[in-house]
């Protein structure tokens, strides 16, 4: 729902109705699927509501670079490294320094550097494959598609290891994955209007 606020007053998305319907059917399993968790904090959801304002702002830039803008995913990498370069620095030196050099840490990086290259390679492949995922859908799109993957991978645990969640989490990840279906059927609807009008407009 914040994506989609903020996309819209950017003029990066338009407002149809099943697609809105989608979105809010998504946010509704998410937050029962939220309020029944078990150690519920008001701090955590805080945290939470934070983080997705700041998230909604970078799936925007990300689709009007890429769309936009038309730059390709190198290009949106290119952009976006620095200022998360930056982001993350500020974080690592305010929360984590102290403890890395009290530890030694560094030492761990030093006798295991092949761990921590591999992480930074499937990180790279994680960005990359985020921009080209918005870039043949859209920042929305992506948002949707990760609470529902979030809803589908609980789910999975559930059946196939017995992880213990409540009747209401339960349901509010079902609702989730309705909601993702009508908002894909939203924007099939969207796509079939907006061919049709480049054909009328081809036409005159």
């Amino acid at each position: 729902a914040v994506a989609l606020v903020g996309m819209t007053a950017g003029g990066l998305e338009k407002l149809h109705g099943t697609t809105l319907l989608g979105v809010g059917v998504v946010t509704l399993g998410t937050f029962i699927a939220a309020y029944g968790e078990v150690k519920f904090s008001a701090i955590g959801v805080v945290m939470m509501l934070v983080s997705e304002f700041a998230e909604a702002i970078r799936m925007a830039f990300y689709q009007y670079v890429l769309g936009n803008l038309k730059f390709d995913l190198i290009e949106g990498l290119y952009v976006m490294g620095p200022a998360a370069l930056l982001f993350l620095g500020l974080g690592i030196v305010t929360f984590e320094l102290r403890d890395f050099l009290d530890n030694g840490a560094w030492y761990i990086l030093m006798d295991s550097p092949h761990y921590f290259c591999a992480a930074a390679l499937l990180g790279f492949g994680v960005n990359f494959l985020t921009l080209g995922v918005i870039k043949v859908t859209s920042g929305l799109t992506f948002k949707v598609m990760g609470q529902v993957k979030n809803a589908v991978v609980i789910l999975l645990a559930v059946v196939i290891f017995g992880n213990p969640v409540t009747s209401i989490q339960i349901f509010g990840y079902t609702l989730s994955i309705v909601g993702f279906f009508i908002y894909q059927r939203g924007k099939s609807q969207q796509l079939v209007v907006a061919a049709a009008r480049d054909a009328a407009s081809a036409k005159e």
